[in-house]
């Protein structure tokens, strides 16, 4: 009798270490969990056919995608009051300047804003059009950050996809990639979301 009581008092106070022990760890580090995103949205798009994309710019005209096969074409996707996008203007107008409309077809989307006066006015010194929607089609209104330019092969299948600010160097390898090598698909890749936990001292 006096063994078994022994051996239950042993076993309470070592749950009880252990409890203290746990409750020390957690006022010593602090508990994070971030969600992981596999492939990332470029890498998913690439090789993918890309959808007709129909819209009227802001002179008038009708951008047609479909229209401009045995062409390369850059679909850059920006936002209104949105100051990487702002900087990444001039690059593009660069690029512009740089490859002959025969090579290099280019339009910029993006998503009506509230400070947008009713009718919005051409910028004939970005030397492309631009299509001010209420809504951007898939994949222009899928983009995880802005700016990004979609680099579209002779072939009409996504080749590249540039993702966040980028100087004109780095839209210029975009713009001179060749066509996609491989079989090209008709959906992108599957996205695979995986939870991270991480501890840290507080």
């Amino acid at each position: 009798m006096h063994q078994m009581a022994h051996r239950i008092v042993q076993s309470t106070i070592r749950r009880l270490v252990a409890c203290v022990a746990l409750a020390s760890l957690a006022a010593c580090f602090t508990v994070d969990s971030i969600i992981l995103e596999s492939p990332l949205f470029g890498d998913r798009w690439r090789g993918v056919r890309a959808p007709e994309l129909s819209v009227e710019t802001l002179d008038g005209t009708r951008f047609e995608l479909s229209e401009l096969r045995g062409r390369r074409v850059a679909v850059h996707v920006w936002r209104a009051q949105c100051g990487l996008c702002a900087a990444d203007l001039p690059s593009l107008r660069q690029i512009r300047e740089e490859f002959p409309e025969e090579d290099l077809a280019i339009v910029a989307l993006r998503l009506r804003h509230e400070s947008d006066d009713e009718e919005i006015q051409p910028d004939a010194t970005l030397g492309f059009p631009v299509a001010v929607l209420d809504e951007l089609p898939t994949p222009y209104g899928d983009v995880p950050s802005h700016p990004t330019t979609f680099f579209i092969d002779r072939n009409g299948v996504v080749e590249f996809v540039s993702e966040g600010f980028r100087f004109d160097n780095a839209l210029r390898e975009g713009a001179q990639r060749g066509d996609f090598e491989g079989e090209p698909r008709d959906e992108p890749l599957a996205l695979d979301r995986r939870r991270i936990w991480s501890f840290r001292w507080k």
